[in-house]
């Protein structure tokens, strides 16, 4: 094996395990495992999701700050939460002074990036920032602070998708900075379909697995099959999978809507086995205000499940309307119950599902993933 040639360090302040949690576990795992001139570690203070900890495969050191619990929320104005990033700044700072050789950090939050940046002008010769964009890539979606830093700070920028670059490169100059490398899923190692092609009779599957917030739109999913006839909203069968807890006020509007609208919906709670659910169902919806490169997508095209979505981040790069899956232009509930509607109708078609296999596995493999993160790391 050849000798280790750069360090890089994932930073970053993670409170919950989800899609994107899970690619970047996968990515620090397997440029840890492929990459010979690249020693991966991952820098995490305590209260940091132990999913995510259990996750990865390399290294891992751990700081502790008092106040930790503090980092995880946002408490605009908060004295604990602002003396919490402080004392947890002191911390890094010290980690890196201490720190053999140079280091390639990488974050994906504003949070770790003013953190980061803030060690950076103190030891600017011990450390380069990379920042990893997972989402929209919006300016909207950043503190006036990030942008300064993205503009000033830091090295390299790397997107999940087209259209995360599109929207960063208009407040983020230097386009050289930019690299597309998409997100990591490991395609090859998901469950096969278990149910046959939806034909147009008897029910019709479609799964919800993600956060339980107001932009993922689960409501509108209910609307939706609320809204149609009796008989075909007999038919259908909605399962949501994720944590309801931390959103109660938002787990109670859907509940209402289930019970004031009559439909045939099941809570499942935080599940482990997505791929599994997944591969039970007919489609998976995902109708958000905001996404980067969604896994569940990824995995539902490759699986054989339909996709329907909004044409949001990078699910544009994913889903071609009527070709590998369903967008909604309008992202309301009308136009989801006629797609909806369509398909207990006509059933899915399996040259849609076909083509989205080959799509995703052409476009979106592992390993073509992986060397286009580790070719930009060393560039």
């Amino acid at each position: 094996m050849k000798n280790k040639t750069k360090n890089l360090i994932f930073f970053d302040v993670i409170g919950t395990f989800g899609g994107a949690q899970r690619s970047t576990s996968v990515l620090l795992n397997e440029i840890a495992s492929r990459a010979d001139g690249i020693d991966v570690k991952a820098l995490l203070v305590d209260g940091t999701d132990e999913r995510f900890m259990s996750a990865l495969e390399c290294c891992v050191d751990r700081v502790n700050v008092p106040f930790s619990e503090y980092l995880f929320v946002v408490r605009k104005g908060s004295i604990k939460s602002g003396l919490s990033v402080f004392l947890l700044t002191i911390r890094v700072f010290l980690y890196f002074l201490f720190f053999k050789g140079k280091a390639s950090v990488l974050c994906n939050s504003s949070k770790a990036l003013f953190i980061l940046s803030i060690v950076k002008l103190l030891l600017w010769w011990k450390l380069d920032i990379n920042f990893y964009s997972r989402g929209w890539g919006r300016q909207k979606d950043f503190p006036a602070y990030s942008v300064f830093l993205l503009n000033f700070i830091c090295n390299k920028i790397f997107c999940v998708s087209t259209q995360t670059f599109e929207n960063m490169k208009f407040f983020v100059k230097k386009e050289s900075r930019f690299y597309i490398t998409y997100t990591s899923v490991d395609l090859e190692g998901l469950p096969e379909k278990e149910t046959c092609l939806y034909e147009g009779h008897g029910v019709l599957d479609i799964l919800y697995a993600g956060a339980i917030i107001p932009t993922k739109g689960v409501d509108k999913i209910l609307k939706a099959i609320g809204v149609l006839d009796v008989d075909l909203k007999s038919r259908v069968a909605f399962r949501i999978a994720g944590d309801f807890s931390k959103n109660i006020q938002y787990y109670q509007a859907c509940q209402s809507l289930i019970e004031d609208l009559c439909v045939n919906a099941e809570w499942l709670g935080w599940r482990n086995d997505v791929p599994e659910l997944i591969a039970n169902s007919d489609a998976v919806c995902l109708i958000s205000d905001t996404e980067g490169m969604p896994r569940i997508i990824q995995e539902s095209m490759s699986i054989g499940a339909l996709a329907i979505a909004t044409p949001v981040g990078g699910i544009s790069d994913l889903v071609k309307n009527g070709e590998t899956g369903y967008l909604l232009s309008d992202n309301t509930a009308e136009e989801l119950a006629g797609i909806i509607e369509g398909i207990l109708v006509n059933g899915i078609d399996q040259r849609i599902i076909d083509k989205a296999k080959a799509h995703v596995k052409e476009k979106f493999s592992l390993d073509g993933q992986v060397e286009n993160f580790i070719n930009a790391l060393m560039a």
